[in-house]
């Protein structure tokens, strides 16, 4: 009888298989927020299967680890920081995380965090309504520019 391959049994293994996932949401994060053509910049809810839960938290922490050191900005001068392309792509990498979630109470929190401009601000507020309305769940999965339109 012929032994399998040592890569076969241990591709089996519980923390190899979370070991690889985890490289994964590591990899795909970094493709995410350093990628310079915005091929990754819907991870989720592409991803979300694939990753599995262990993945998923993972991932999770990585973007709410990069955006809490992002600096909440406030109306004024700033407002071109809001649309830098790192910013942009960890606040989508947070709004996809609550709308997996189902969170509307997050996407207001998210949005919050910049209401650097008019259109941030009444982007805060949609969020605000949204998190009002019977029908909230309908606007969930919906990208913000969708909304404003």
């Amino acid at each position: 009888m012929f032994a399998r391959p040592a890569h076969a049994r241990k591709s089996r293994s519980p923390s190899l298989e979370s070991q690889t996932v985890w490289r994964v949401a590591e990899r795909l994060f970094r493709f995410q927020t350093e990628g310079k053509w915005d091929t990754f910049y819907n991870v989720l809810p592409a991803y979300a299967e694939p990753l599995g839960k262990n993945g998923l938290r993972r991932y999770r922490e990585l973007v709410n680890e990069a955006w809490e050191a992002l600096p909440a900005l406030a109306l004024g001068k700033e407002y071109r920081r809001s649309y830098d392309s790192p910013r942009m792509q960890l606040e989508h990498a947070m709004e996809a995380l609550a709308e997996l979630d189902g969170d509307v109470d997050a996407l207001i929190r998210i949005r919050s965090k910049d209401l650097s401009s008019p259109y941030q601000l009444s982007a805060g507020g949609g969020a605000l309504c949204e998190a009002w309305s019977p029908g909230r769940r309908a606007h969930v999965g919906r990208t913000r520019h969708q909304r404003v339109r």
